[in-house]
């Protein structure tokens, strides 16, 4: 709970609720993007905590089954942004330097 709270108090932070309005409604405009994701050529990896507690892991499954040939690592994390466990980190630095 303390990371979504983080989150949320970073969403406040970021925008004033007239400009966060607006950017929601555009991305909801938008769609959800799987036209520009399956298009896609350049070699993708996607790492996604799976309890990540902002999107869902199945979101992250989601998007790289969209983008042909993307790399999907699952990491043992419910935290959206990088990881400050120190196992996690290790195995995010380790998947984007075999990645690589």
């Amino acid at each position: 709970m303390v990371l979504i709270a983080h989150f949320n108090e970073m969403q406040r932070r970021s925008a004033d609720p007239e400009t966060a309005a607006r950017y929601a409604e555009a991305c909801h405009s938008r769609g959800d993007g799987r036209d520009i994701f399956t298009q896609i050529q350049t070699p993708t990896l996607v790492i996604h905590g799976r309890d990540d507690q902002v999107v869902s892991f199945e979101e992250g499954r989601r998007l790289a089954a969209l983008i042909p040939g993307a790399q999907l690592v699952s990491l043992p994390s419910g935290g959206h942004y990088f990881p400050t466990d120190q196992g996690v980190a290790a195995r995010v630095v380790d998947a984007i330097d075999r990645f690589t």
